[in-house]
């Protein structure tokens, strides 16, 4: 019991120390870069972030456009555009497509914000119907491009796909909406899901929390099988012929099709039609 109530104590040292460290960076700096490359035709872009946003939406054809905002924050002004500096942002023509990737500086304590904080946020444009791979750690991700298949990763942040042709996601701690015409897998711990799948035939799908409601409205031409569940909520839908028990919600959909999954263990379960 004394060991336990020691380790918490210093747990929570450890927490004052780092909120007083994050208190105490009061210098700052920030860069923004601007760039715009290549893109060959039919090649995918690829983000691979740690700490900031990504906002992702159409632009011209044959190139990506890019901007990227580097912020630092640190002890004193020297720290912070030192940090600046090594904190960088990696451009690639991989053959096959862009990459871009954030470098971040082995400084002690950079990533903890112990002593130098720092974060990168991007907007980006991409030719039409390019397929985007994004990922961040602690960050949210929005993507308007009807005509991309996107994969989002975040751990800390939500997902917000205003409008893809096919999305696959994921996040821990985050709500995900998206509008598609396709999805594939779709799944958080900590958040809600909330979606439009938009195609009369949708291909195999799962949508998936732990800790959170599913809200999902399809096509009311959609031939689909349906197959919902949850562990503690109310399942509910307003499309006739789906067959329910308390838990449950299942049947075919306009004479079936490529199965539709729902699952959630602790959060309510609504399927409906798009009007």
């Amino acid at each position: 019991m004394r060991r336990i109530a020691v380790g918490i104590a210093v747990l929570s040292a450890m927490c004052v120390l780092a909120g007083c460290a994050q208190r105490i960076l009061g210098s700052s700096a920030q860069e923004r870069i601007e760039k715009t490359v290549p893109m060959p035709a039919g090649g995918t872009f690829t983000l691979d972030n740690i700490n900031g946003s990504i906002n992702l939406t159409v632009g011209k054809p044959g190139e990506v456009h890019l901007v990227a905002l580097k912020r630092v924050r640190a002890l004193s002004q020297e720290e912070a555009k030192e940090g600046l500096v090594k904190l960088g942002v990696e451009v690639t023509d991989t053959g096959k497509g862009i990459s871009v990737e954030t470098r971040y500086p082995k400084i002690a304590g950079f990533l903890a914000g112990v002593g130098f904080s720092g974060e990168v946020t991007f907007d980006v444009a991409v030719p039409e119907g390019t397929e985007a791979k994004l990922t961040t750690v602690n960050g949210a991700i929005t993507a308007d491009v009807p005509a991309s298949a996107i994969h989002c990763e975040t751990t800390n942040g939500k997902v917000n796909a205003l409008s893809c042709s096919r999305i696959d996601a994921a996040a821990v701690n985050g709500t995900i909406r998206f509008k598609a015409q396709n999805a594939g897998e779709v799944r958080t711990t900590n958040g809600n899901i909330e979606g439009q799948i938009l195609s009369h035939s949708p291909g195999k799908t799962r949508l998936e929390t732990v800790n959170g409601s599913i809200t999902l409205a399809l096509s009311p031409d959609a031939a689909l099988h349906l197959s919902a569940e949850n562990v503690s909520g109310v399942v509910s839908t307003e499309i006739p012929g789906l067959s329910q028990t308390k838990h449950e919600l299942f049947g075919d959909l306009n004479g079936g099709g490529q199965t539709v999954r729902v699952e959630t263990v602790n959060g309510s379960i609504r399927i409906r039609l798009i009007r």
